[in-house]
C-alpha cells in the first residue's frame, strides 16, 4: 500500500488535490460577469456531464463508494442497481436544486 501511497487516508482522499484544483479554477477563471456560485455550478454539472470520477457517476465508483459514510442519493442509487442515464438525470436536477438554492437562498 505505502509503495502507492504516502498515507492511509490517501486511498481515499486522493482526489482531493483536483478537487481542489477544480474549484479554485472554476471561481479564479470565470467570467467577469458570472457569480462564484454559478462558477461552480457550471463546473460541477460539467463533472457530472463527463461523468468525471468526482463526480461519482463512473461505473466503477462503488468500491470507493461503499467506503463512505456521507453517500449522496446518486451513489445510493447506483449501487442498488439504477440506470446510469435515469440517476445522472436526478443527479444533475439536484445539482440545479442545491446551487439554485445556494445562490437564490433557502426559502424559495
Amino acid at each position: 500500500m505505502f509503495s502507492h501511497f504516502e498515507r492511509k487516508e490517501d486511498l481515499l482522499l486522493d482526489r482531493l488535490p483536483d478537487a481542489v484544483d477544480i474549484v479554485r479554477a472554476a471561481v479564479r477563471e470565470r467570467a467577469a460577469d458570472t457569480s462564484p456560485v454559478e462558477a461552480l455550478h457550471q463546473v460541477a454539472l460539467a463533472l457530472a456531464a463527463e461523468r468525471h470520477p468526482l463526480s461519482g457517476l463512473i461505473g466503477d465508483v462503488e468500491p470507493f463508494s461503499r467506503t463512505l459514510i456521507w453517500a449522496v442519493e446518486s451513489v445510493q442509487r447506483r449501487l442498488a442497481g439504477g440506470d446510469l442515464a435515469d440517476i445522472a438525470a436526478m443527479h444533475r436536477e439536484r445539482l440545479n436544486e442545491a446551487f439554485d438554492a445556494v445562490a437564490h437562498g433557502l426559502s424559495r
